[in-house]
């Protein structure tokens, strides 16, 4: 709940004519944070209307595999609300990474999905 509070004011932030991008790392032990997740969708909705929200999710470590349910669960509810048209936000993961090195490659891989239009990071919470 607290790492959405933080996002929240930061996506807010997001000019009308960016879009927004969410990274999410975390070891994946918690509920799945339904109220949570619709108030960030909703802050993205004001700031930019008809822009959804791209989430990726980040397990780390994965040391259990009941961590990325929830993760997954995230990322998939964020591909769902993008339109058909909108390859930004159906962009969103989900991603194990089981080492220092495979967290890496995560990352890379997020940033190599970028256009250069993408925009650049507001903040790291």
């Amino acid at each position: 709940q607290k790492l959405f509070d933080a996002a929240i004011p930061l996506v807010r932030q997001t000019s009308a004519e960016h879009r927004s991008m969410v990274m999410f790392l975390s070891d994946g032990w918690d509920h799945f944070p339904r109220v949570a997740l619709q108030k960030l969708f909703d802050a993205v909705a004001r700031s930019t209307p008809g822009k959804a929200l791209r989430l990726h999710t980040i397990q780390f470590p994965a040391d259990n595999h009941d961590g990325s349910a929830v993760l997954s669960q995230m990322a998939q509810v964020a591909q769902s609300r993008a339109t058909t048209e909108d390859d930004f936000a159906k962009a969103s993961s989900a991603m194990r990474s089981v080492d220092n090195i495979s967290l890496q490659e995560a990352f890379v891989g997020i940033a190599a999905s970028l256009s250069s239009a993408a925009g650049g990071l507001i903040a790291a919470v």
